[in-house]
């Protein structure tokens, strides 16, 4: 499947190591490609299961929760912690 735009189609991975969307163009090495997959799956529903947790979000709707609103919600549910030196 295309981290990019979802496509999948068998012809999208020719060879082992290469991946390029029939659909989008996007190339990548497959496994960069593969781990973006990953990391869009977590992100989803780890973002939904969160969303459903958290009081005000409760009638969380995609088209009326802005920008701003995202990244304050991962703020604050993700807190990056410095590395120390």
């Amino acid at each position: 499947m295309c981290s990019q735009c979802k496509c999948i189609d068998d012809d999208n991975r020719k060879t082992q190591e290469k991946f390029e969307c029939v659909s989008c163009g996007y190339k990548n090495n497959a496994d960069v490609n593969a781990a973006l997959n990953i990391r869009n799956r977590v992100v989803e529903t780890v973002f939904l299961y969160l969303l459903k947790q958290d009081e005000h979000l409760k009638t969380y709707s995609p088209h009326k929760l802005k920008r701003g609103e995202i990244k304050k919600f991962f703020d604050s549910s993700f807190p990056v912690k410095e590395l120390s030196s």
